[in-house]
């Protein structure tokens, strides 16, 4: 016996699959931009373990023991800039605001 979609799992597969869409096109543009500006960063979460969901954003951490306001400027106007464009949210982390172990147990988290 075939099993059929309810109607709200059609939505949500359709939704998950807009969101997937729109992360897949806005991550290269940010990576480039952010690589352009040579800032280190990490993408973590669900869009680097592939559990991309009809809710997920982007988890960024932005990489360096001692980050400047300069970075932090360009990497608002990047980040704002991409979010505007595609309308997904991203949360931004700073490495320099957490401790070495918190970093490690942040960027570890797959969801």
């Amino acid at each position: 016996m075939e099993q059929t979609q309810s109607m709200e799992q059609k939505i949500i597969s359709r939704r998950k699959d807009a969101r997937r869409i729109a992360i897949e096109g806005i991550l290269p543009e940010l990576e480039k931009l952010l690589e352009n500006a040579g800032v280190p960063y990490r993408i973590f979460g669900s869009v680097a373990s592939g559990k991309i969901s009809q809710d997920s954003d982007i988890d960024l951490m932005i990489m360096g023991r001692v980050i400047t306001s300069d970075v932090r400027h360009c990497v608002y106007e990047i980040t704002h800039g991409c979010i505007k464009k595609s309308g997904i949210k991203i949360d931004l982390l700073f490495e320099d605001e957490f401790s070495p172990d918190d970093v490690a147990r942040i960027l570890s988290q797959d969801v």
